[in-house]
């Protein structure tokens, strides 16, 4: 959330682009780190395992979805990397 408001005060102000990145890359880092972990802890003990297994498949198949969309036939283009990143204005 913290990238997507850096986002948005970048196009009002024009600032570097190396601060919002850099919040983006270390949430999505925490989050791939501590959700599970997170999960692991309030979950009962029967379904604990399997929340964690569908936690990292969740990460797999994102990861998955943007590669696919990524290619240079769908949305790999100059035109359609803003919205592949969810920065369309």
């Amino acid at each position: 959330m913290l990238g997507k408001l850096f986002s948005l005060l970048n196009n009002l102000f024009h600032s570097n682009d190396f601060e919002q990145n850099a919040l983006c890359f270390l949430s999505t880092g925490l989050n791939t780190s501590l959700v599970p972990m997170y999960i692991s802890e309030i979950a009962p003990l029967n379904l604990r395992g399997g929340l964690g297994t569908v936690n990292q498949l969740a990460v797999t198949v994102g990861l998955l979805i943007s590669q696919v969309l990524g290619v240079e036939q769908i949305l790999g283009t100059n035109d359609g990397w803003p919205v592949l990143l969810g920065q369309i204005n």
